[in-house]
């Protein structure tokens, strides 16, 4: 690649909708849409292309001036930025609608000085291609649904990393590249490549665990991620637990290539219904935040053994079916109200089972009530919607209904975006709340119909039993 003295890159991160410009890393990130584009964003923009060839018309841009000699380094920043952004964008809480892995690459651009001249273009300013404008595009994978500015804002606490006064000698320095690199392994466990399963996720989650943590090649891995996570979260007996099973589970990958043991099991539960990837991205995320607060400054960091217990440890503790409930008896969906319920259904978990089919219905149809009178507006509900709507209390309806559902809505991507304002962000909430229960409701109906026919013989058997005794 031959640099001039200094050359600026053109930056596109496809499906990346901002609601206002923002500095990240001392990069400029811009709102980017197909209409009224300046050279050379338009002719950059037009050369990709969704899953069925059409313009791509969101993105978000950023440009680059790369002096001679500092490739490397631009290259590292690109990829801190990509492993910040993952950090911002990457949601644990709502795996069925959050982003991918694969969706983190900024594409740089050097564009030519004419239209018959070729470009050079860079994924991550990973490897370089040459790509014509006028004969070549980018497909580049699409999202299940468009990636809204939800969490990278002013006050994500990630973006301390961002002001440099808050590293201001090498020992800081080394610090804040610790962490990134630790966003980067955590980034890595959200791959959608069906390749890497859970397993893989995992070592990958392990990695950033051992960078955030400087855990060292020496024995003893174990006992020194629980001693250097409670220093950041506080002690708590079910943090112990869970990092000795998290660790067990990773030792028996590392070393035999596999484990059947991909679940959290609670000391007082009656078999394991946490899954090991999702709580441990959550803790991860909880490690990072205390950590950046430690190191940055704040009187914040003291309240990391709080937000522990009230992120992971009591949501954990309250199952589903109780959550099932709440969401029928709060009342009419609006303001607050509405809030409260989208919260609460971002908080059903995928491996708890408890509640009835009844419950699950009834609240499916009221949050896709609350989707049609909001996000369609005028426009006329699509047959998926209707089924999920029609939905019986039976499994195998469910299952359909839901499946139809997930389907329909990431392929019509029916969501009035672009967005611009709270408005437009509370309906992409609701959006992404109807995809997690959508998600949710297709995995735990079979086996709530199993544990609802097991409760009704238990109550058959105990009925038939009394009668007898009466006789």
């Amino acid at each position: 690649m031959n640099i001039k003295p200094t050359q600026r890159l053109v930056g596109i991160f496809p499906y990346l909708v901002l609601f206002e410009p923002i500095e990240i890393l001392g990069v400029r990130l811009d709102v980017t849409s197909g209409e009224e584009l300046e050279a050379p964003l338009h002719e950059i923009l037009s050369v990709f292309r969704d899953g069925r060839g059409h313009p791509i018309q969101l993105a978000t841009s950023i440009s680059v001036d790369i002096p001679a000699g500092t490739e490397a380094h631009k290259a590292r920043l690109i990829q801190n930025l990509t492993a910040l952004l993952g950090y911002l964008l990457l949601d644990p809480e709502h795996p069925a609608s959050s982003p991918k892995s694969e969706n983190l690459t900024i594409w740089m651009f050097s564009p030519g000085s004419s239209d018959a001249e070729a470009w050079l273009a860079t994924p991550n300013m990973d490897r370089y291609m040459s790509l014509d404008p006028v004969k070549d595009a980018i497909y580049p994978p699409t999202p299940d649904m468009t990636i809204i500015q939800d969490h990278v804002n002013p006050e994500a606490a990630g973006l301390a990393l961002s002001q440099d006064a808050n590293w201001i000698n090498d020992q800081a320095i080394a610090d804040r590249d610790r962490v990134l690199l630790a966003m980067y392994w955590y980034g890595r466990s959200f791959s959608a490549n069906p390749q890497e399963d859970d397993r893989t996720r995992i070592v990958h989650l392990a990695t950033a665990f051992e960078v955030l943590l400087r855990i060292g090649l020496g024995r003893g891995k174990r006992r020194s991620l629980q001693a250097e996570l409670g220093k950041l979260l506080g002690d708590h007996p079910i943090l112990d637990e869970w990092t000795e099973q998290f660790y067990q589970a990773r030792s028996e990958i590392v070393h035999r290539g596999w484990t059947a043991d991909l679940l959290f099991h609670h000391p007082l539960a009656t078999r394991a219904h946490a899954s090991l990837v999702l709580s441990g991205q959550r803790i991860l995320r909880l490690a990072v935040e205390s950590e950046i607060r430690l190191r940055a400054g704040g009187a914040l960091a003291r309240t990391m053994p709080r937000l522990f217990y009230e992120r992971y440890v009591q949501p954990d503790l309250e199952p589903n079916e109780a959550r099932l409930a709440q969401l029928q008896t709060i009342g009419r969906l609006r303001g607050r109200s509405a809030h409260e319920f989208l919260a609460t259904i971002g908080r059903l978990t995928f491996t708890d089972t408890t509640g009835s089919l009844n419950d699950l219905v009834a609240v499916g149809r009221r949050l896709l009530r609350l989707f049609i009178q909001h996000c369609l507006g005028k426009q006329p509900p699509d047959s998926f919607v209707h089924w999920a709507l029609a939905a019986e209390p039976k499994a195998e309806s469910i299952v359909t209904a839901y499946r139809q559902l997930q389907a329909g809505l990431r392929n019509e991507q029916t969501s009035p975006w672009p967005a611009r304002g709270t408005s437009d962000q509370y309906l992409w909430r609701i959006e992404r709340a109807v995809r997690h229960f959508a998600a949710y409701a297709e995995t735990v109906a079979p086996e709530m119909a199993k544990d609802s026919s097991s409760t009704d013989r238990i109550r058959l058997s105990t009925t038939t039993a009394a009668t007898k005794t009466q006789k």
